[in-house]
């Protein structure tokens, strides 16, 4: 079963906070959210709200009357990823370093560095790492820093520096 998760969390508050499908979100959008959401950087949890604050009042009324029309979980999905993004853990897991990292299931592995991950034509950056029992993986850097749901509730990226958990 493939695990849900979240290639560019910037994107899918990008979506929320816009009331927009995807495919109606510039790359400008995006850049914009990626801003905003940095800024919040000190702010204290809830974020959403705060993310919200800082939007024009007509995209705030559109944002406020969607939030009344959405389901409660995609707010609670928006504000995991803004705590993510606050907490640090997405731009930490987009610059991994060698040493232990954990998957959000649970395993311990060991991060090499990073690489360029060849496949025809396309070149794209990568992770090696390496399993307790010697398989060694080569994954690419966007799958590696994916942000999905762990046990706990939270969401992560993918792997998390060991200790930072």
């Amino acid at each position: 079963m493939a695990t849900p998760c979240i290639p560019d969390p910037y994107a899918v508050i990008a979506c929320y906070v816009l009331c927009r499908p995807l495919g109606d979100v510039s790359v400008g959008d995006i850049d914009a959210v990626r801003v905003k959401a940095r800024g919040l950087r000190y702010a204290d949890p809830p974020l959403l709200p705060k993310l919200l604050e800082q939007y024009p009042a007509i995209l705030l009324s559109t944002a406020q009357k969607q939030m009344k029309m959405v389901q409660p979980s995609q707010a609670e999905e928006v504000e995991g990823l803004l705590q993510c993004i606050w907490r640090g853990d997405y731009d930490d897991a987009l610059n991994p370093e060698s040493g232990p990292y954990v998957h959000f299931k649970g395993e311990t592995y060991l991060c090499f560095g990073k690489a360029t991950l060849i496949q025809g034509p396309k070149e794209e950056p990568a992770v090696v790492y390496s399993h307790k029992n010697g398989d060694v993986f080569v994954r690419p850097l966007r799958e590696w820093a994916e942000i999905v749901k762990w046990t706990d509730g939270k969401y992560r990226p993918r792997f998390m520096k060991e200790g930072s958990v």
